[in-house]
């Protein structure tokens, strides 16, 4: 969903509309993706006023869900209502002009009159394009993004010194004011709120060197020696709006390690492994779609579908794709 018009409507009004506790996955999500539909659809121009105006009334996704099945289905609700929007539009409803821009539309309500809004914006439209621009952002790990980056420096201290989760006396950790924010379970409960969890994902971190689909469920949260490590790990964060003005940019994310002989290891990480900034290798990679398929596919079937994705630029026909991720067999 990460559009050029996403990215136009998400800078206009973020960090703002992102720190007051709004999930732009889904609120500025649906509006990008109901510009996409609206294309697909070939909506006239009045169409397409009209789409995107009901996107903004279905904008909705607190981030008081994170940690709850609620988030995921954020986005799928995101994309569910950029259709409607589309479909509905293109069947004749109208909606207001300004739903983005006028007075108590989008960035009133959703950012705030001290949002910088659009008129700068609009000219960056298509050039380039935001994905050609910024990439996607791939989570190497299956929890919030918010922890990937310290995460990566504790993995990396561990690797590089070669200590082990029992000789950590305490984690400390400082990250950006939203990212704090995100993170709410000091002491998970469940699956959805382990992802949300620094103390939880550099527990795991320290113990195994990495974090896995497996690491998420309630077993895997219950071991004992993961609890005993949740305590150790602390969380601060830069003020609001320290460098966050700018959207697109980072301020790194840091972490302290004390042994408990007193040695002290230090690491920062300004992006994450997976974005563009910090690619994953050819390798992580591949783990990464073995571990989320493996349970889904014979080994057979798996090995020819990631040769197929890896070769896409080259296939004729999507079908053959279709079929092996649908699991169906073939019909004449």
């Amino acid at each position: 969903m990460k559009s050029n018009l996403s990215w136009v409507v998400g800078r206009g009004v973020n960090r703002n509309h992102y720190d007051a506790g709004w999930h732009s996955t889904s609120t500025v999500g649906v509006i990008g993706a109901a510009a996409a539909c609206g294309r697909l659809l070939n909506l006239t121009a009045q169409q397409m006023t009209h789409a995107l105006s009901l996107a903004v009334t279905m904008a909705s996704g607190p981030k008081v869900q994170f940690g709850t099945m609620a988030k995921p289905f954020h986005a799928g609700m995101a994309a569910k209502n950029a259709i409607l929007a589309a479909r509905f539009a293109q069947a004749g409803m109208e909606a207001s002009s300004c739903a983005l821009e006028g007075a108590m539309g989008f960035r009133d309500l959703y950012a705030g009159a001290q949002a910088q809004g659009w008129d700068t914006l609009i000219q960056h439209i298509g050039q380039p394009l935001a994905i050609e621009e910024f990439g996607f952002s791939l989570k190497l790990y299956p929890c919030c993004g918010s922890t990937h980056r310290v995460v990566n420096c504790v993995i990396a201290l561990r690797e590089q010194h070669g200590f082990t989760a029992e000789d950590v006396e305490k984690v400390d950790t400082y990250v950006e004011y939203a990212n704090k924010k995100n993170l709410m379970y000091t002491e998970p409960t469940s699956e959805m709120e382990a992802r949300f969890s620094m103390n939880y994902c550099v527990a795991v971190a320290l113990l195994q060197g990495g974090l896995t689909l497996s690491d998420f469920t309630l077993d895997a949260i219950a071991r004992p020696d993961v609890r005993a490590l949740l305590p150790i790990v602390m969380m601060d964060a830069y003020p609001q709006n320290e460098g966050e003005l700018e959207p697109t940019k980072r301020l790194p994310h840091h972490v302290k390690i004390t042994l408990k002989d007193g040695t002290v290891y230090e690491a920062s990480s300004q992006w994450a492994k997976g974005t563009i900034h910090h690619p994953m290798s050819e390798q992580e990679l591949a783990a990464k779609f073995t571990q989320c398929c493996a349970d889904q596919f014979d080994a057979n079937t798996l090995t020819s579908l990631q040769q197929q994705l890896a070769d896409i630029a080259n296939v004729d026909n999507i079908t053959a794709i279709s079929r092996l991720i649908s699991n169906l067999e073939p019909r004449d």
